[in-house]
């Protein structure tokens, strides 16, 4: 019997074996899969960073870097102009990727700087980093928005080609040095402007490495001359999506200053823990969207196919771990300390329930993104923002917050759905003909 078990031991693991190349032989699954990957290293290790840092730093200390760390993001957001999404739509198609790549660099990099210069004369904008230190650091701010624009804009790249891998790697390689860099930098101060630091590592990591693999690639081969031809053929595309990303990711960068001013930095620091739990969740429909994205504007497969694999996917990885976080929130907000558990526990829970809001969001824009309808997605991010922002001023805690929040992804799902269905008929009649 023992001899027989052999031949069908090994015929079933040729069998698993050739399902999985079949399975991983897909673009869209292979891509998906190394942008889940990253985001899980990338979160698992993000996460060990803050349970330390939130250990060794003082709860406002940790408020008012967050603060600051939410208005060099929004910031490099406004630099990008757009570009990085630009790319995954544009660049599977162009005639002229070399040029497309170094000017999207050119532009993004010059913006980034002339923005945090300029932002720098506005006395608010003084405010937010005048408490992490001096103009030593604002110069380092500086320095800092301008990598964090460009490390967007080069991931983009990778992923219109379909090597995600890249992206997955130096992610991982960054949050290491960010984990590393720690209790170096509680022991020589236990200030904002070190916990401001801690998050700059993995970005300054990542561009190095990402530089670098562009340059190897043959890509991107740096230049002061702005192709205006090569960025003709996206730039409308580009800044009708600038708007877009632009509003919809206020809720996300303006809250925690809201928050700051009138909760006060401990309920700062509350909302941006549970956020960056609740994030960490986020990121696995925008993983899958990610390559869903790049694989539809490659226009070498059926749409439909994509979304129905691209839904299983989504479902397939979010439910689980939203379910399993609803369940553990106390016991996971506790181990960033026992100030964090009573008060945010409610609020991350709001913010997991418009999980499954957020990953339908996921796969239903990206019809209206491969579709060129970006249009109708700044007008549900423009309803967002409104009704997220809007409320929150009328927060009396955190959990109203994270209520506010469930309510604009609400919103989100029934408009986007309804223009989505719009936009998914105009494409197939398109298409058919």
């Amino acid at each position: 019997m023992s001899t027989a078990r052999g031949p069908l031991r090994s015929q079933f693991g040729s069998r698993l074996g050739l399902r999985a190349r079949r399975l991983f032989g897909d673009s869209l699954v292979s891509n998906s899969f190394s942008l889940l990957v990253n985001v899980t290293a990338t979160t698992g290790l993000g996460f060990v960073c803050w349970i330390v840092t939130a250990r060794l730093f003082d709860t406002k200390v940790v408020g008012i870097a967050a603060s600051a760390v939410a208005f060099v993001s929004l910031i490099a957001n406004f630099a990008q102009f757009g570009l990085n999404f630009a790319l995954v739509r544009i660049l599977p198609t162009s005639r002229r990727p070399g040029a497309l790549i170094n000017s999207s660099v050119l532009v993004t990099v010059g913006g980034a700087t002339l923005i945090a210069l300029a932002t720098f004369v506005v006395p608010a904008a003084r405010q937010r980093v005048a408490p992490i230190g001096g103009l030593l650091v604002a110069a380092f701010v500086v320095v800092a928005t301008v990598a964090w624009a460009f490390k967007p804009i080069a991931e983009s790249v990778f992923t219109a080609m379909r090597r995600s891998r890249t992206v997955a790697s130096v992610n991982v390689w960054g949050n290491v040095a960010k984990l590393a860099a720690v209790l170096p930098l509680a022991f020589i101060a236990n200030t904002p402007a070190s916990v401001f630091v801690l998050q700059v590592v993995p970005v300054f990591v990542a561009v190095a490495m990402l530089s670098r693999a562009l340059l190897r690639s043959g890509w991107w081969r740096p230049s002061t001359k702005l192709d205006r031809a090569a960025v003709g053929d996206m730039w409308r595309f580009s800044l009708s999506y600038y708007v877009c990303s632009t509003v919809g990711s206020l809720p996300q960068l303006v809250l925690p200053i809201v928050v700051l001013n009138r909760l006060g930095p401990g309920a700062s620091a509350h909302w941006y823990v549970a956020m960056l739990v609740a994030n960490a969740l986020f990121l696995l429909p925008s993983a899958v969207s990610g390559a869903l994205l790049a694989e539809g504007s490659h226009e070498d497969r059926p749409l439909g196919d994509l979304l129905k694999k691209a839904s299983g996917i989504t479902g397939a990885v979010l439910l689980p771990a939203l379910v399993v976080a609803f369940v553990a929130a106390p016991l996971i907000l506790g181990l960033f300390g026992h100030d964090y558990g009573p008060t945010a526990t409610t609020c991350l829970r709001w913010l997991l329930l418009s999980g499954v809001l957020v990953g339908i969001n996921y796969v239903v824009g990206a019809v209206l993104f491969i579709g060129k309808r970006i249009h109708l997605m700044t007008a549900v991010n423009v309803v967002n923002a409104a009704l997220v922002i809007g409320l929150s001023f009328w927060a009396r805690s955190v959990t109203d917050i994270g209520r506010f929040w469930f309510f604009g992804e609400l919103a989100n799902v029934a408009l986007f759905s309804w223009f989505a269905a719009r936009t998914w008929k105009t494409y197939r009649s398109v298409r058919n003909e």
